[in-house]
């Protein structure tokens, strides 16, 4: 059955573009079998470790990347005992990296928010072996592969508390109210002193992958909609005149 936010969608493309929802399907996103078989082993950090929060995204204006200094800032009084760096996919030559850099620098959290910069396709099961929890504070998605991706390398998610996120994590993330950085803070905080919710949610997580089709029986559908277009497109050759 559909999700509400999905029968929102088909019904949108059906009055904006004259579709008929039977002639729309869905294809759900998944992640790279590499990341399935990755399955690196994230226990919560220890107190004296330094928890590195990943968002594994281009710097679009929907992703809302600019929160992130905001939440590193409202850490530093939150959760005065632990600490935080935030890890950045965002190319370095950026105009968004650069006023990152000067948001960090006017909150005083400039030393805790970092990129890697541009990351290839290959690198990308590296980088999540490199941290501890991905954030999303996105706020409008299709099916960001940086869920599935997170959760089959066991890394609890925080994201935010909108309708394509539920539909992809379900139980398996915790979520704040969109463009809230005191909300978002107070999410990383509670998961940083709960070893217990950052086990639960990495195992809900990996259920939740495990369930997920992967890329064969993705490719599969992709096929099978061509198919039926295919064959409700074709037309029956002529007879040629006796």
């Amino acid at each position: 059955p559909l999700s509400d936010a999905w029968q929102a969608t088909f019904a949108g493309l059906s009055r904006r573009l004259g579709i008929p929802t039977e002639k729309v399907s869905i294809v759900p996103n998944t992640c790279a079998s590499v990341y399935r078989e990755l399955s690196v082993p994230h226990a919560p950090p220890g107190e004296d470790e330094t928890i590195r929060v990943l968002t594994f995204a281009y710097p679009y204006s929907h992703k809302d990347l600019g929160l992130i200094p905001k939440i590193a800032a409202e850490l530093k009084w939150r959760a005065p005992r632990r600490r935080f760096e935030f890890v950045t996919s965002v190319p370095s030559d950026h105009p968004e990296w650069r006023l990152l850099q000067r948001q960090a620098r006017e909150l005083g959290v400039a030393e805790l928010v970092k990129t890697v910069g541009r990351v290839s396709v290959s690198d990308g099961p590296e980088l999540y072996r490199s941290v501890h929890l991905c954030l999303m504070p996105t706020l409008l998605e299709t099916f960001s592969a940086a869920y599935p991706e997170a959760m089959a390398t066991g890394l609890p998610v925080v994201t935010t508390d909108l309708d394509f996120a539920h539909d992809v994590c379900g139980d398996a993330a915790m979520y704040f109210r969109p463009r809230d950085a005191v909300d978002a803070a107070r999410c990383l905080a509670e998961l940083a002193e709960s070893p217990r919710l950052w086990i639960d949610l990495v195992r809900r997580g990996r259920r939740r992958v495990e369930h997920a089709p992967d890329a064969r029986h993705r490719y599969d559908q992709v096929v099978e909609i061509l198919r039926r277009v295919a064959k409700a497109t074709s037309v029956a050759p002529r007879r040629q005149a006796a």
